[in-house]
């Protein structure tokens, strides 16, 4: 504590966030050479550290005692005569908490009610199985593929009725993909037959902070699904997979249950097919556990999408990376 009640951070807490920062530098940042330094910065900075703090912990000494003043410390590590210690310091705290892959910035439009589960989600990825990731990863690489060409990434989600797994993989893929700044990125779904999206899809959707409206009444009703602020609404309702808005070619076919997967063996236009096959909720439909059965498929369909567009982030960001002159 100082004069007036402020708390201030000692040199250590300090020296402790430049060594946390530039471990977390690249191999390739650490053997950059900056303005004062001189040379590449591959150096022991545990070292350079313990022999800095010392110096100036020396310095801070009035009558044998150690001066606890923060300022002290801190303006001696500031002198000019520092300076190329300086700029490693600075880089170093700059990038502390840095990984090599960029990190995801939430769009602060997101939905106020949805931004705790989906924090929660993004949070969870670690948890996809490896056998899942092997697929996941391949899906990623190919949406890459398409935006590195400049053409839009459709994907369009299939199974039997769209009522329940495709409508909760298209609205979790286009969320993700806004979560984690990803333009040119369009989700659909579909199914073999069109029946309409089940009342516990939107039940479910509705638990985790999506705000879902009415538009049409029917057999088929068509709901709103808003995930986000500057963002239109998703159309949810049962349709054929290549009816009307969904597209007709160039798309990527992402089966959502085995039974439109056996019974579709080919899916006109499609570029590339992948199968998802998730577990069907509606198994547990009129039963104690129905509410938490479709909780636990929209997590594990959510965590997938965005496992999926995390990879397209640090794949993409990779490649503009090793663009650069």
């Amino acid at each position: 504590m100082v004069p007036g009640g402020k708390t201030i951070m000692s040199a250590e807490v300090v020296a402790f966030s430049i060594l946390k920062g530039w471990k977390s530098l690249s191999p390739g940042l650490r053997g950059t050479s900056y303005p004062g330094v001189g040379a590449p910065l591959n150096l022991n900075p545990e070292r350079v550290l313990s022999k800095t703090l010392n110096r100036y912990e020396g310095e801070g000494r009035v009558d044998g005692e150690r001066a606890s003043d923060f300022g002290l410390r801190i303006s001696a590590f500031f002198r000019p005569s520092a300076f190329g210690f300086r700029v490693l310091a600075m880089i170093a705290l700059c990038c502390n908490g840095c990984s090599t892959t960029p990190p995801s910035q939430p769009n602060a439009s997101l939905l106020p009610p949805l931004r705790p589960y989906v924090q929660e989600v993004a949070n969870e990825l670690g948890m996809v199985s490896p056998d899942r990731r092997v697929m996941l990863d391949e899906i990623a690489t190919n949406i890459v593929a398409v935006l590195r060409v400049g053409k839009p990434a459709q994907m369009t989600f299939i199974c039997t009725h769209n009522s329940r797994r495709s409508h909760m993989s298209q609205i979790w893929a286009q969320t993700a993909a806004y979560y984690y700044g990803l333009e040119n990125i369009y989700a659909f779904s579909g199914g073999t037959e069109a029946t309409a999206c089940n009342c516990r899809t939107v039940a479910a959707m509705r638990r985790v902070g999506f705000a879902i409206e009415d538009a049409t009444t029917g057999d088929n009703p068509v709901y709103l699904v808003r995930y986000a602020q500057d963002r239109p609404p998703i159309r949810a309702y049962s349709k054929l997979y290549n009816a009307a808005p969904n597209p007709k070619r160039d798309f990527i076919a992402l089966m959502t249950c085995s039974v439109a997967d056996k019974s579709c063996p080919v899916v006109h236009g499609a570029v590339s097919r992948y199968a998802i096959h998730y577990a069907d909720p509606r198994l547990c439909d009129d039963t104690p556990t129905e509410a938490a059965a479709y909780n636990e498929r929209c997590r594990e369909i959510a965590r997938e999408m965005f496992y999926i567009m995390a990879e397209v982030r640090r794949q993409r960001d990779g490649v503009a990376a090793a663009s650069q002159p």
